[in-house]
């Protein structure tokens, strides 16, 4: 049995080295790379979660100082920012923004709910834009002597604002006697957060109450008042962690990619802070771990290669007689032998080649008595059409040789040697007789068949020693002949003749040869359908054009050049396999392969044997 490529010696070595010196490399460096991603991982979630404490406790401390300064406001004056005169007021008023930045608007209203006074960062005041706050939540909660925060709203300009309100308490009594409202820009405590924070490659969100964005490093989406309640980090955080503690995240974006991040929910606020990190700059160090690693490894096997070809060539020596020898029985030369004088593998290489050897000179002899019995086959058909063909110059030699009588009697011999008629009239007959000759010599090529039986015939039997003979001009020529039965036990026979058979089944593979250019590829499948064994023959090759498809079987059609085939072929593999019961079909297209289809009747229940194969 040939050799293949694994049980060649020069690859045995340089894959073993390879493999030696690669794969423990290999397993090191992905068991680093992992745990490498691991630490990352976790390393980069410690700081999410560190991040989001920091921003969630900024957020609340810069919302609570604004309350709480207006608090300390509130009880310094009490009854005074009521009954204090507005020009008084105003001044308090001014004084307080002057001292909270974040503040952008601050009005005191009375128990009854009225804006006494109002003073504003960026607009004038008039007593038009007094309102009464008793509608509003926090100013309801602010009266009962509580503290309280609104839902976030957009100002005037877009910009987010949180209504902050306080009680004024009286100094005697226990009621509130009025409340001390504002308005804070959210911007103005998102700034001062980043501000206190190192975020690196993190981005935060804060989201309000309701999902809307409310802070981000990027102040236009909250502009946008961008929805973020069905953000799936934001809706990790609220189903899963409404209370105190920060919680690590891990999920995917809209857009495919994977994020690290990690959540809290603001204490007294109910808004949710998140702070997040791309996976992919989360592992960048990995990447760069990876490629470097990864040169390190093509380094190794450049390196374990070249080593290893060198080594492999001190064992491989003695094969360059087999090669030499090998391209001389490529050249024809089937009487050259290699002495056999190694023990180990050389030596069954060295048996192993004078075998092959002997049996393709076999096989060569085989295949020329294939070429004349394929001749002899074709002379049924040939002497068929030979009678048509040979009718067409017979009746020209007929017609001319009348017409020439009756010049002659009319218009006199010599005349018509003087004109040069007859010698016209005799040029036509000359070169009616070569045709004739043309077409007897065709006959005379071919023997009569043989009847033969009608089988039955061991398919399985026939389809190897027909691929036994071929098999030197496919490798020859450089196509691949394979071929496959499908495992059934035992086989069946087919009614037809062996030899018939066999001579269909060359004729076939001869047309695929003949039609597939080097590199190509022949396949023969074997299998039993709808009461019938199935002969399959595909091919790679150039294919049958369309329109010529319909006269394959023609006699003498044929698309070869004329020195390469007579158009008998299909011709005769047609008229046996229709004469043992059977059916041929052909499907082709150009440039693609052709497929032949033979379908056998299955020999009668008596005479269906074993065919002593299984699947090839």
């Amino acid at each position: 049995m040939p050799f293949s490529w694994w049980n060649k010696i020069r690859f045995r070595v340089l894959l073993a080295g390879l493999g030696l010196t690669i794969l423990p490399l290999y397993l090191l460096g992905a068991y680093h790379l992992r745990t490498l991603r691991a630490d990352l991982i976790e390393t980069t979630t410690t700081q999410n979660i560190k991040v989001v404490e920091e921003v969630a406790s900024s957020v609340r401390l810069a919302t609570v100082s604004v309350a709480e300064q207006m608090k300390l406001v509130a009880t310094t004056y009490c009854e005074t920012l009521l009954t204090s005169r507005p020009e008084e007021q105003e001044r308090i008023l001014y004084s307080l923004l002057k001292q909270v930045p974040v503040l952008e608007e601050v009005s005191v209203t009375n128990r009854e709910g009225r804006e006494l006074t109002r003073v504003s960062r960026r607009r004038v005041i008039t007593s038009a834009d007094l309102v009464n706050m008793r509608e509003q939540s926090v100013w309801n909660t602010a009266i009962s002597n509580q503290m309280a925060f609104g839902t976030p709203a957009p100002g005037v300009d877009g910009r987010p604002l949180l209504a902050v309100a306080v009680p004024i308490p009286a100094r005697k009594a226990t009621e509130p006697v009025g409340v001390l409202w504002g308005e804070v820009s959210l911007r103005g405590v998102m700034d001062h957060v980043m501000a206190l924070i190192s975020l690196q490659r993190a981005t935060f969100y804060v989201v309000d109450r309701q999902g809307k964005l409310i802070g981000h490093p990027d102040f236009s989406p909250v502009l946008l008042r961008e929805d973020l309640s069905n953000y799936p980090a934001v809706q990790q955080i609220l189903s899963n962690n409404p209370g105190k503690q920060a919680i690590p995240l891990q999920y995917s974006v809209s857009d495919g990619r994977e994020m690290l991040g990690a959540g809290k929910v603001v204490e007294g606020l109910g808004w949710v802070t998140l702070v997040e990190v791309p996976m992919d700059e989360a592992l960048l160090r990995l990447k760069q771990h990876t490629s470097r690693l990864s040169l390190f490894l093509l380094l190794v096997i450049a390196l374990v290669s070249i080593g290893g070809y060198k080594a492999a060539e001190q064992f491989t020596a003695p094969i360059t007689r087999l090669s030499r020898a090998a391209a001389a029985v490529g050249r024809g030369m089937l009487d050259v032998t290699v002495p056999e004088k190694s023990t180990t593998e050389i030596g069954l290489l060295e048996r192993s080649f004078n075998t092959m050897v002997r049996q393709l000179a076999e096989k060569a002899r085989m295949e020329e008595a294939i070429r004349r019995a394929e001749k002899m086959a074709a002379v049924g058909q040939l002497a068929a059409s030979v009678a048509h063909e040979i009718n067409n110059p017979l009746a020209t030699l007929a017609a001319y040789a009348e017409d020439l009588a009756d010049r002659g009697r009319e218009e006199g011999w010599d005349y018509l040697i003087q004109s040069g008629i007859l010698e016209q009239y005799l040029e036509v007959v000359r070169s009616q007789v070569e045709r004739c000759k043309l077409i007897t010599r065709r006959l005379l090529d071919f023997a009569r068949p043989s009847l033969g039986e009608t089988g039955p015939a061991d398919v399985l039997a026939v389809v190897k020693e027909t691929v036994a003979l071929v098999h030197y001009a496919f490798h020859k020529k450089g196509v691949a002949l394979n071929w496959e039965a499908s495992f059934i036990s035992p086989f069946p026979m087919a009614k037809i003749d062996s030899s018939e058979l066999q001579q269909v089944i060359f004729n076939l593979l001869q047309n695929s040869l003949d039609a597939t250019p080097a590199g190509g590829r022949v396949i023969i499948d074997l299998f039993q359908e709808a009461g019938k064994i199935v002969i399959r023959i595909s091919d790679t090759g150039t294919g049958i054009p369309a329109e010529y498809l319909s006269r394959a079987t023609e006699p003498f059609f044929t698309t070869k050049p004329p020195d390469q085939g007579t158009g008998l072929g299909l011709t005769i593999c047609h008229h046996i396999v229709t004469k043992a019961g059977g059916s041929l079909t052909i499907s082709s297209k150009t440039g693609r392969g052709t497929t032949v289809s033979v379908f056998l009747p299955l020999a009668a229940t008596g005479e269906n044997m074993t065919a002593g194969e299984e699947k090839q």
